[in-house]
């Protein structure tokens, strides 16, 4: 009996070895050779919840240790009217694992793409997204098109296909966005909690070559401010647009350290009163900083009003106006906490 449970788990495990190898052999020999062209998926069109991706061609190839498939002629449409929110030239997609090569189910180490076009809208209701990706009421008041974009990648976490007759639908579920490279020479990153619209959570990042904003930002909007203008978006945005969108931050933590290589700004969430505000820096050197700051001592401690402030290196600006600062009343006989430009 006990010989007989010995074979059977042998032969399991060669089994498993014998399937192994097999889809080990299929991704090093027939995916990088293998080229899909219109009879599989030239245009196809899939209704991916509430939006288009039309896809030009699919071929596989092999990139590094990993197998990959292209898709070129890729463009996301916005629903009913089909207009283009994304035009895309090739997206390069790296398997990192095949779950299940029965249900379909791949994780994806990454996706990367080359994009010509992208649009943002600004609606009536205030919402700000992507042309067929926000579920907003309102009806666009004003539109940034951004051209020849390049370099994006999107990092998804599962990639869910249904191939049975009746039940053709992607579906991507943990999609992070990458814009290493846009016109604005910063990058920009979105996480989205599900594809197809700004969804409640988001992240944005803004980099430029010194200077780094990161931003956590939660709320019920789809895109929901922190206060911050940058220059490359004001004319877009709007001279309203802090009214439009307010913050409030309870705790907001900016640190710098080396010559300005990153400043970090974090935790924001709320109206546009900030309880708690900590500088931290490591002998950093500005060269130049421009503020206009009015102190104040309310019932509830310290309390400063940030009219503007602006970091300047070389051209990189980041500029904060009518910003409203409280500091909490330091303890009896020591001193503050938040000096800009000193140590903390």
């Amino acid at each position: 009996m006990i010989r007989k449970s010995a074979f059977i788990l042998w032969a399991v495990f060669a089994g498993w070895l014998a399937l192994t190898a097999s889809i080990s052999l299929f991704c090093q020999f027939w995916l990088p050779h293998t080229v899909i062209y219109k009879d599989l998926l030239e245009q196809w069109v899939a209704d991916t919840s509430g939006y288009w991706i039309e896809i030009g061609s699919v071929r596989g190839q092999w990139r590094g240790l990993q197998p990959g498939v292209v898709i070129e002629g890729v463009q996301i449409m916005q629903p009913d009217t089909n207009r283009v929110a994304f035009e895309i030239e090739q997206v390069s997609v790296g398997v990192a694992l095949i779950q299940s090569m029965f249900s379909g189910r791949l994780s994806l180490g990454y996706v990367e793409a080359d994009v010509s076009s992208l649009s943002i809208e600004r609606y009536s209701d205030g919402h700000i997204g992507l042309p067929g990706f926000s579920s907003a009421q309102g009806s666009p008041t004003s539109s940034l098109s951004i051209p020849n974009v390049r370099n994006i990648r999107l990092r998804v976490g599962t990639l869910q296909w249904n191939d049975r007759p009746l039940d053709k639908t992607l579906t991507l579920d943990g999609v992070d966005v990458f814009f290493d490279r846009t016109p604005f020479d910063d990058r920009l990153e979105i996480s989205l909690t599900q594809a197809g619209e700004l969804a409640e959570s988001m992240r944005l990042l803004m980099v430029t070559d010194s200077l780094e904003i990161s931003a956590g930002v939660t709320g019920p909007v789809y895109f929901q401010a922190i206060g911050l203008q940058l220059a490359q978006l004001a004319p877009f945005l709007g001279s309203d647009f802090m009214q439009d969108f307010p913050v409030t931050a309870g705790r907001v933590d900016l640190e710098l350290w080396g010559d300005l290589e990153r400043a970090r700004l974090t935790g924001l969430s709320g109206q546009t009163l900030i309880d708690e505000l900590n500088l931290r820096h490591s002998n950093v050197r500005l060269p130049e900083v421009s503020a206009n700051l009015n102190w104040r001592y309310t019932d509830r401690g310290w309390r400063l009003d940030l009219d503007e402030l602006a970091f300047r290196h070389d051209q990189d600006v980041l500029e904060i106006a009518q910003l409203s600062i409280t500091r909490k009343k330091p303890a009896a006989g020591g001193q503050a906490y938040f000096l800009l430009g000193t140590d903390a």
